[in-house]
Formats: structure tokens, sequence, C-alpha cells
């Protein structure tokens, strides 16, 4: 993420605020120790990341369980079907109350079919400052992405880590996957 330090906690502070005054927004207690949901978006088409990696702490008091999945097809599990998106600019939406500690988004143009989906080519990645959304009774954060102008296809990663500091205690990481088509 590139924030600034100082930023981001402010940010934060102003977000702990709202979510103080605001009675129906969630507040990140112990029973927000989940993966949150995400998803790129652009006009009405949107499409939810399909979990790929997982390794997170849930409170089960008294004992905290840590869960580890890792779903595979071979290399990569099948990408979900493409998602076809207008424009340049996409939308990238988590559905937390805390922001990402790291946030990595990284694509590639081309897939092997023969060999297990693995990507091929050159991994790039793209940039994306995140903002808090309230929505009703929901806190997301958002940040758009723009697509290159070259290609059709994104055969897209994301990968959020945060750290638990109340139920578990550790590093909490999510890995989706994603297939954006642009028309």
């Amino acid at each position: 993420m590139a924030m600034k330090r100082s930023g981001k906690v402010g940010l934060l502070v102003a977000v702990l605020c709202l979510a103080t005054l605001h009675p129906g927004l969630p507040s990140a207690g112990a029973h927000d120790h989940g993966p949150p949901p995400i998803w790129f978006g652009s006009g009405d088409a949107e499409q939810p990341g399909a979990l790929r990696d997982l390794y997170w702490g849930t409170n089960d008091p008294p004992f905290c369980r840590w869960e580890r999945h890792r779903w595979t097809k071979g290399f990569y599990p099948m990408w979900p079907t493409a998602v076809d998106l207008r424009g340049r600019e996409v939308l990238l939406r988590i559905e937390k109350p805390f922001p990402p500690d790291s946030l990595g988004i990284t694509y590639w143009r081309r897939v092997r079919a023969d060999f297990g989906g693995k990507p091929v080519g050159t991994a790039r990645n793209f940039k994306v400052e995140l903002e808090p959304v309230i929505s009703p009774g929901r806190l997301f954060w958002e940040g758009k992405v723009v697509l290159p102008k070259r290609g059709r296809h994104f055969y897209v990663v994301v990968e959020g880590h945060w750290s638990d500091t109340e139920a578990c205690i550790g590093d909490q990481f999510a890995e989706w996957l994603f297939h954006l088509q642009r028309s």
C-alpha cells in the first residue's frame, strides 16, 4: 500500500471514531477474525475472489484454532470464469473493518491450460491505494486499479496480510484469484 504511516494512523483513528459513533457499523471485535470477502468490479459487472490460500486464526474460546488451507489443482487451481469489465479502471473492494497491513496485486496475461493453469510470462504488479467507504451498516476498503492499455485477459492474484492483535495474536493472510477480461 502506498499510504504513508502517519496518514495510515490518522485514517485508522478516523475509521475507529466512525465505528464508535455509527451504531450499525461492525467493530473489529473477536467475531471479525476471518478472511474478508473481496472482489473486482466495473459498472454492473463484478467478480468475487476465488480463495486460493489461507492462514488464519479463529478465536474459539478458550483456544485459538489456526487454519491453513491451500486449494490447488496442479500448480494453480482453475481460474475463475472471466468477468467482462468495461474500461480501464476497475474497483477493488475488501469488506473488513480494518485495512490490510500489506496488499499485493500481481497479474499475468496468459496461463498454461495444459499445466494446471500456471501463469506464464512476466508477472507485473498493480498499484492501489485503499480508502474507507461506509455503506449502510458495512465498512469497505476500496481502491481503483488501472488496467494496462494493451491486453484483454488479466489473471490476477491478490494477497492480503492482517495482524491479529485481539484474539489469536499472530499474522494472518489470504490469497485470492481473479480472471478479468476487458471488452
